[in-house]
């Protein structure tokens, strides 16, 4: 299954939606994914010929995306939507919808894309200032995962109310 891209090469890095508020599936979302994906963050786009990720004005390579942070779309933990937002050192920040609240996850086309972007990523846990040997990086940095977990969570996204690989498990809004 190939997703459609235009004449440069770009696609979608996630599922499309053709309205707001609702999911590829025509569920309802959630008003957090809604500002994410309208306001807060512009949509993603990869071409994967290049390995190149663009978001809004900033294109970087793959191998540039140093960061993969959780974010939830709600504060009930039995009805989350679950975001992993990539981002670089020169800015860019890209979500990617791994599961929406009503259940649906990426499908396989988009799975694929977003595997062959961490796989090709550069993404490490941060390190601290004030915590050189990292020995409190969970606490400093709740919402951050390693590579190993990304990947893990594209290809096996958990179910609402599932455990999560963060310390304090995404009770809370993004805007936290």
């Amino acid at each position: 299954m190939r997703k459609r891209q235009d004449a440069a090469g770009w696609a979608p890095l996630g599922p499309e939606t053709s309205t707001p508020g609702t999911t590829w599936a025509g569920t309802l979302r959630s008003p957090l994914v809604d500002f994410l994906f309208g306001v807060g963050y512009p949509r993603a786009f990869v071409n994967l010929e290049e390995s190149l990720l663009r978001a809004g004005r900033r294109t970087v390579a793959f191998s540039q995306i140093t960061t993969a942070q959780l974010m939830t779309g709600s504060r009930n933990i039995h009805d989350l939507s679950l975001l992993l937002v990539l981002a670089s050192d020169s800015g860019l920040r890209a979500p990617v919808l791994l599961r929406e609240r009503a259940g649906h996850t990426l499908g396989p086309a988009d799975r694929a894309s977003v595997l062959r972007v961490l796989s090709e990523s550069s993404i490490a846990f941060p390190a601290s200032a004030t915590d050189p040997s990292g020995r409190f990086a969970r606490t400093n940095f709740p919402r951050n995962i390693d590579k190993q977990t990304a990947i893990a969570l594209v290809s096996d996204p958990p179910l609402s109310g599932e455990t999560l690989p963060t310390e304090d498990q995404l009770e809370w809004s993004s805007t936290r």
